[in-house]
């Protein structure tokens, strides 16, 4: 038997418990007819076909002809001859207990099979089930993490570049009521107004849900609050939104320079859970980066023209502040260019966007506020579509080095 030597031990232990159990049985109720021989099926079957079963076909075969043997024996006696006569009387019966024990041992063997391959795609189920458990774990966790973030995150400030590139396009005249709509949907101002300074005077230029204290003209010495945020170029604000008096009923003034005018933001009111430092610095963050567009526009380009590179680097530092106090990011991407190209570029740039020629004529330098690497990418898939071959650098604006340093950076080679 190709057996392991412990399963052929085993094999003829339960032959001889499970044999001498049936022989008991078989001596106790029934000793005239040692084998059942008038039943049909004979409970002897039970050896071979539950030893077949578990150990294989071979020890079906073995148990079913031992088990064939003990019953001749036991009828025939010791006489050779009477055994030999009582086999070839009942040879269905002998067969029977041989071929019961093969076939079991064939079942068996087949059951484990299946059940072996059931076993291994079970087993390998499992552990696809464990990976993914823990993928979707990590995916709740990172799901978790970037609803965390975006909580404490400027997520008011999402939209900001589409809503200043219609800003910044617009009419002019437009500029100033359009800023204060601005300031209404990404910091909460409700009542508010920018002034342009003359002489000692305020005149009003755009008002958003004016009030009795937004006149149409302020004189500086009424107004304290404006006075110490345009001589100290900063933001000046009350401590506490309780603060505010008839005299001074501001409760922040934002001073501002607008193509060589002096200017403020008066805001009068908003909601006391907005009333912060960091909403009053989103606030600036707005604010310069719509005067400062709009110095580009209106002084040195018109959109799809390239711009000198110390206005450039006017935005840089701009772009450099942004992501140091709001983290939110720009993007410059670097791109070499010949005529044909450089005009193809510059056309497809969104307004907001500013390009500057890089020295010696090597390519051009592209800055995409408040973009990232989304922003950028579809940017360049676009030119590459158009024909554009040659694949650009990108850059992203980060906090840390100052206009010059990150533009000695990008004319790296």
């Amino acid at each position: 038997m190709e057996q392991h030597p412990r399963q052929i031990v085993k094999c003829v232990r339960d032959l001889i418990v499970l044999g001498g159990m049936i022989a008991m049985v078989n001596g106790l109720v029934s000793r005239s007819d040692f084998g059942w021989l008038e039943l049909n099926p004979t409970p002897w079957l039970l050896v071979p076909v539950l030893l077949g079963a578990r150990y294989g076909a071979v020890a079906g075969l073995f148990s079913g002809a031992v088990t064939s043997a003990l019953i001749a024996a036991a009828h025939g006696g010791r006489a050779m001859d009477e055994t030999k006569a009582f086999v070839q009387d009942h040879p269905f019966y002998f067969s029977a207990l041989v071929l019961m024990g093969y076939l079991a041992g064939e079942c068996g063997r087949w059951l484990s099979g299946s059940k072996a391959a059931l076993d291994e795609k079970c087993k390998a189920q499992a552990f696809e089930l464990e990976r993914m458990s823990a993928e979707l774990d990590l995916q709740r966790e990172a799901k978790h993490d970037l609803q965390k973030r975006l909580a404490l995150h400027n997520a008011t400030l999402a939209g900001l570049d589409d809503d200043l590139r219609k800003l910044v396009t617009g009419s002019s005249e437009s500029l100033m009521a359009g800023l204060l709509t601005l300031l209404h949907q990404h910091a909460q101002v409700t009542s508010a107004g920018l002034y342009l300074r003359r002489g000692d005077k305020l005149e009003r230029v755009a008002v958003l849900h004016p009030t009795k204290p937004l006149k149409e003209s302020l004189t500086m010495d009424e107004n304290p609050l404006a006075r110490r945020a345009l001589e100290e170029r900063s933001v000046m604000s009350v401590k506490s939104a309780m603060e505010t008096t008839k005299d001074q009923p501001f409760l922040a003034a934002l001073p501002f320079e607008r193509r060589e005018m002096e200017g403020v933001l008066l805001v009068q009111d908003m909601p006391l859970r907005a009333f912060n430092w960091a909403n009053l610095a989103r606030i600036e963050l707005i604010m310069l980066w719509t005067f400062a567009m709009d110095l580009v526009r209106g002084q040195f380009s018109a959109p799809g023209e390239l711009v000198p590179v110390e206005a450039w680097k006017v935005l840089i530092n701009q772009a450099i502040a942004t992501d140091q106090l709001h983290d939110v990011p720009s993007m410059v991407v670097k791109q070499e260019v010949d005529a044909a190209s450089e005009k193809v570029i510059l056309k497809m740039l969104p307004p907001t966007a500013a390009a500057t020629r890089l020295p010696e004529g090597s390519g051009i330098a592209i800055l995409l506020p408040l973009a990232g690497e989304m922003e950028a990418g579809a940017l360049v898939t676009e030119w590459q579509r158009l024909g554009i071959k040659k694949s650009p650098v990108k850059y992203p604006v980060t906090r840390g080095p100052s206009a010059e340093e990150f533009w000695n950076h990008v004319l790296k080679p």
